[in-house]
Order: structure tokens, then C-alpha cells, then sequence
């Protein structure tokens, strides 16, 4: 499920990447790419580690 979801962010980060890079905006593919990937990582961490620890009453 992890890969799945990372493929889709990775995915999603070159379409906009390929978008910025045809309007000549700054911002490149790779760096769409990535920072897509590593957002996506970071909330599914989170997610994670929420779910699996539980709050102190």
C-alpha cells in the first residue's frame, strides 16, 4: 500500500513538474518529483506513527 500511494505521488509530481517546466516557471521535474515523494512519505509516517501510538490519558 506504501509503494502504491508513493508511485501515485511520484506520478502526480511529474505531471506538475512536466506543467511548470512547459509554462517556464522555475521549479523543475526533479524537484516536483521529490518533493511530491517526500511530503507524501512524511504524512504516511505520520499517519502511521498516530495510529500505532497510543495518547497518554
Amino acid at each position: 500500500m506504501f509503494a502504491l500511494k508513493l508511485g501515485a505521488a511520484l506520478v502526480l509530481g511529474l505531471l506538475i513538474g512536466v506543467d511548470r517546466q512547459l509554462r517556464h516557471k522555475p521549479l523543475g521535474i526533479k524537484t516536483s518529483m521529490v518533493i511530491s515523494v517526500a511530503s507524501c512519505l512524511i504524512t504516511m509516517v505520520s499517519i502511521e506513527a498516530a495510529t500505532a501510538l497510543p495518547i497518554p490519558a
